[in-house]
């Protein structure tokens, strides 16, 4: 008889819209713990960079050079009475260090963003309710609310 009914379905054969949102909600999870290796790769290659940098100084002013060449090199020499001041170095490593800093912000934000997409796709929001309900307690909510109205 239950085979007649057009809503009866087989278990082997069931297929709920539960299991499609777990299955999206797993390879959200999986896509934010990518972006998480992903930014952390970034950073680890930064920071390689600039390890690099600090023990062979050589390296690192020779990518200053040749920044200060394509940034105008010896045109952007300012003439003093004592001297010439070059520009270029000076321009070349801010270029370097804010191009870096940038790097680096865009890392930060490739982890930040994989590690919301985890937190959204695999915390319970209402076991952290009543996670944090169960330790900040009857008294401590009275607490907050008296220090909030004073």
């Amino acid at each position: 008889m239950a085979e007649m009914d057009p809503y009866y379905h087989h278990p082997e054969h069931s297929f709920s819209i539960q299991s499609v949102l777990g299955a999206i909600r797993a390879l959200t999870a999986v896509l934010g713990i990518v972006l998480i290796l992903v930014g952390i790769v970034f950073v680890m290659r930064m920071f390689s960079v600039i390890f690099n940098n600090v023990q062979n100084p050589e390296a690192g002013g020779a990518l200053i050079a040749d920044w200060a060449e394509v940034l105008g090199g010896e045109r952007l020499n300012v003439p003093l009475p004592e001297g010439v001041f070059e520009v270029a170095p000076l321009a070349a490593a801010l270029v370097v260090g804010m191009g870096g800093l940038v790097l680096a912000c865009i890392s930060i934000g490739i982890v930040i963003a994989g590690a919301k997409l985890v937190s959204w796709m695999v915390t319970d929001r209402e076991a952290m309710k009543r996670m944090l309900r169960t330790v900040m307690g009857k008294k401590r909510r009275e607490d907050l609310h008296d220090g909030a109205a004073s």
